[in-house]
C-alpha cells in the first residue's frame, strides 16, 4: 500500500510523459510534486485513521448509505419489510462484494440468500460467425442465456434479481420443479 509522501512522488513523476521534463531532486518540477504529493499522504494517514475507527456503518447513516448504493433489494417473492441487522448485513455485502454477479457460484449464492435452493444451471454462450462487424452483439437471439433449474416453491424474484444483480448481456430462463 502506498504510504509515504515519495512513494506518492514517484507514482506522479510516473504519470508524467517520459523524456520531456527534467527529473533531477533539485529543479522547480520535483519540489512542485513533491508539493502536491504531501497532502495525498496527509489524507491516506488520515482515511486510515478514519476507516481504522469505524468497525461497522453507523444506524443514524443507514438511510444515506442505502440511498447511495440503491438498497434495500428485497427481491424475495414476500418481500416483507427487513430489520436493521438483516438492512446492515446487506448494505455491508453490497459494499463488499458489489451487486453485479458474473459466476456460477455467485449466482448460487444469490439464490442461497433467498432460500431457493439451484438443482441445474446449463449456460448457452451466443456464437455467430457470419455476421458484419457492425451488427449489434447484445440482441434477444445473441444475449448470453442460462437455463436455471430450481427447487420449489419459488422464493424469489426474477424481475427483480435481474434488474439489481444480474448483468444486463445475460438472460436467465427460471423452472421450478417439484
Amino acid at each position: 500500500m502506498i504510504t509515504t509522501q515519495e512513494q506518492i512522488a514517484d507514482i506522479l513523476i510516473a504519470h508524467l510523459p517520459h523524456g520531456a521534463y527534467d527529473m533531477a531532486i533539485d529543479t522547480l518540477l520535483h519540489q512542485d510534486i513533491m508539493a502536491h504529493a504531501k497532502p495525498f499522504a496527509d489524507i491516506l494517514a488520515k482515511a486510515d485513521v478514519i476507516l481504522g475507527s469505524t468497525n461497522r456503518i453507523p444506524l443514524e447513516l443507514l438511510a444515506e448509505y442505502e440511498r447511495e448504493y440503491g438498497l434495500p433489494l428485497g427481491c424475495g417473492v414476500d418481500n416483507t419489510q427487513l430489520n436493521e441487522q438483516t438492512r446492515l448485513a446487506e448494505l455491508e455485502r453490497v459494499m463488499r462484494e458489489g451487486h453485479v454477479l458474473l459466476n456460477r457460484q455467485g449466482l448460487e449464492s444469490l439464490f442461497a440468500r433467498y432460500n431457493q435452493q439451484i438443482l441445474k444451471v446449463k449456460t448457452y454462450k451466443p456464437m455467430q460467425s457470419t455476421g458484419k462487424c457492425t451488427d449489434p452483439v447484445n440482441t434477444e437471439r445473441l444475449r448470453f442465456k442460462a437455463t436455471v433449474t430450481v427447487k420449489a416453491p419459488l422464493t424469489v424474484s426474477l424481475p427483480c434479481l435481474e434488474r439489481h444483480y444480474l448483468p444486463a448481456a445475460l438472460r436467465i430462463d427460471l423452472i421450478v420443479q417439484d
